[in-house]
């Protein structure tokens, strides 16, 4: 992640990278991916999940089954109709959003009901370049709010024009919508099938994580969530106590190298004795004779 004058943590890249960690720490462990295949139906069995049907690497090719007891899907297989959708539009800006500032990393909230007629309320996140999501001296704004019945693509627009700064250029926008269905719709209907539930608008992934933690405990009831596994957590504590050990090594000998090197007095840097007080040589011998 990326931090700036704030405890605002940003990762690097953008949040694409949240789901690579997680597939690179899941094969780590043992998790498989399969990438290029679809995913065509589940197999349920007397009311339980017993495998996922998935299509073969080509056109034509024969359909392979994966057994399993449970399987998570997204909210979109229900047969309800979407309540409302999430309406977004991310754009690249030709320069600094928020005036003399020098990191642009920020949130902004435009409330409901505000001069632009918006409904609910309008997110608003700020990065630039730090972040390695844009080039230099360029700034990436990404505007979200929820919307009902209507998708009207305008909305943000007139958004991103009332925050946008005198002389700033949009130099490219995308908007984009996706449903967002009720939790009912989430239901179970045979064990062993896990429907997400979806965030909504949100600033931040902590809702993300509480659905991620239900889930998991759903499937593990007996483990932990995001607990890391006995070899690995040695593995740290091995690693950063030979850290320390170094560290604490190298500074002791720094030290003691500093106590050898002769340190050279600039005379300009001498110090300097009062008249009053400074003995004369004849007195100073005779201090050291009658000593």
């Amino acid at each position: 992640g990326k931090f700036g004058t704030t405890a605002f943590l940003a990762p690097l890249y953008g949040s694409g990278e949240f789901p690579q960690a997680f597939c690179r720490s899941a094969a780590v462990h043992g998790a498989t991916y399969l990438l290029r295949r679809e995913p065509k139906y589940v197999e349920i069995n007397k009311g339980r999940v017993s495998g996922v049907v998935i299509a073969g690497p080509e056109d034509g090719s024969e359909d392979k089954t994966v057994s399993c007891d449970h399987v998570i899907v997204p909210p979109t297989v229900s047969q309800s109709m979407p309540s409302k959708h999430i309406l977004r539009r991310v754009s690249v800006v030709s320069e600094n959003i928020v005036q003399n500032t020098k990191d642009q990393r920020h949130i902004m909230l435009i409330p409901p009901k505000s001069s632009l007629n918006n409904e609910n309320a309008i997110h608003g996140i700020a990065f630039d370049s730090s972040v390695k999501v844009v080039p230099p001296n360029c700034t990436l704004l990404h505007l979200t709010t929820t919307v009902h019945n209507v998708i009207e693509p305008s909305l943000l627009e007139a958004a991103a024009k009332a925050l946008l700064p005198e002389g700033a250029v949009e130099l490219y926008h995308v908007t984009f919508s996706y449903p967002l269905y009720d939790d009912d719709a989430a239901s179970q209907s045979a064990e062993g099938l896990h429907v997400c539930k979806q965030t909504g608008q949100t600033f931040a992934a902590d809702d993300a994580f509480v659905i991620a933690k239900e889930l998991f405990d759903q499937i593990c009831p007996e483990l932990e969530f995001l607990q890391l596994s006995e070899k690995m957590d040695k593995t740290i504590k091995d690693n950063l106590a030979g850290r320390e050990e170094e560290d604490e090594e190298r500074d002791v000998l720094d030290r003691a190298a500093g106590m050898l090197e002769p340190k050279e007095q600039n005379p300009a840097e001498e110090p300097v004795v009062d008249s009053d007080q400074q003995n004369s040589p004849d007195e100073a011998l005779g201090d050291s004779g009658g000593a």
